[in-house]
C-alpha cells in the first residue's frame, strides 16, 4: 500500500508541475490570434486617423476667392473630359483591332474546317454534294 500512495504522490506532483504549462500553451494559442487581429484593427484605425488629421489640415487652410475656385475648376474639368475622350478613342479603336483579329480567326477556323471536311470527302469518294460518285441511277 506504501508504494501506491508513493506512486499517487509522485503522478501528482508530476502534474502539477505540467498544468501550469499546459494553461500557458491553450492560453497563448487562444490569443495569438487574437492579438494578430488586434495589431491589425490598431494599423486601421492609425491610417483613419491620419487621413483624418489630413481632411481637417485642408479645411483649415484659408478660403480662396470664389472666382478663382470657378476658373480653377472649369479648367480641370475641360482638361478632364479631354483626356476621357482620348482614353475612350484608344479603348475603341483597340476593341475594333480586337473585334478584327476575331473575325480573321473566325474565317481561319471554319476555313480549315471546310478544308478538312472536303478532303475527308475526296478521300471516302463522296463529291461536293456528298452523293456517291460511282453510283448511277438507272433510267425508268
Amino acid at each position: 500500500m506504501g508504494q501506491l500512495t508513493l506512486y499517487v504522490d509522485c503522478r501528482a506532483a508530476s502534474l502539477e508541475a505540467f498544468i501550469p504549462g499546459m494553461i500557458h500553451i491553450a492560453i497563448t494559442n487562444a490569443i495569438t490570434p487574437l492579438s494578430t487581429t488586434i495589431v491589425a484593427l490598431v494599423a486601421r484605425i492609425a491610417v483613419c486617423e491620419h487621413n483624418q488629421r489630413a481632411t481637417e489640415e485642408i479645411l483649415d487652410m484659408p478660403d480662396l476667392p470664389q472666382k478663382i475656385n470657378e476658373l480653377e475648376g472649369r479648367a480641370k474639368q475641360i482638361a478632364d473630359h479631354e483626356s476621357d475622350e482620348n482614353i475612350n478613342e484608344e479603348i475603341e479603336g483597340d476593341a475594333y483591332e480586337d473585334f478584327i483579329d476575331m473575325e480573321e480567326i473566325m474565317i481561319d477556323v471554319v476555313v480549315q474546317a471546310s478544308l478538312a471536311k472536303f478532303s475527308a470527302a475526296r478521300s471516302s469518294g463522296a463529291g461536293l454534294s456528298g452523293g456517291h460518285s460511282g453510283y448511277r441511277c438507272p433510267n425508268r
